[in-house]
C-alpha cells in the first residue's frame, strides 16, 4: 500500500446538479473520536446507572463541518453565491433535501472507492 504521507486524508471533488462543485472527505477515526468527545457525556440516572447523553444536533454540525470542505457554484434564487460556512452547511444539510442527498451520495461514493482500493468489503 502506497500512502501520501503529506496528505493522508485527501478531499474529493464532485459535480453538483445544475453546475458547481463540492469538495468532501471521509472522516478519520481521530475526527470521529473528537466529535464524540464533544457531543457525548455520561451522567448518572436516577437509579445511579451511568447513561450516555448525545447532543445529536451538535454531532451533526461537527460532522458536516469536517466532511464538507468547500463548494463553488452554489447560488440562491438571485444568483448570489452561497458561501461555504458552518451556518450554511447546517442550513443546506437540514433544510435542502437535494443538497443533503448530493453530500450523502458523494460520501457513499468515497466509501465505496475506499473499500475497492483496500480490497475490503463491509459485511452487514
Amino acid at each position: 500500500m502506497k500512502l501520501n504521507t503529506e496528505n493522508l486524508n485527501p478531499t474529493s471533488e464532485f459535480d453538483l446538479p445544475g453546475g458547481g462543485k463540492i469538495e468532501v472527505r471521509v472522516l478519520t477515526q481521530a475526527q470521529i473520536q473528537e466529535i464524540r468527545s464533544q457531543t457525548r457525556k455520561k451522567k448518572p440516572s436516577r437509579q445511579g446507572v451511568m447513561v450516555e447523553h448525545v447532543n445529536d444536533e451538535l454531532e451533526s454540525d461537527l460532522t458536516w463541518n469536517a466532511g464538507i470542505v468547500s463548494w463553488s457554484g452554489v447560488t440562491d434564487q438571485a444568483d448570489k453565491q452561497i458561501k461555504c460556512t458552518s451556518e450554511n452547511k447546517k442550513l443546506l444539510m437540514t433544510q435542502c433535501p437535494e443538497f443533503a442527498a448530493v453530500v450523502a451520495n458523494a460520501l457513499d461514493s468515497l466509501n465505496t472507492a475506499l473499500e475497492a482500493r483496500t480490497g475490503l468489503e463491509v459485511k452487514n
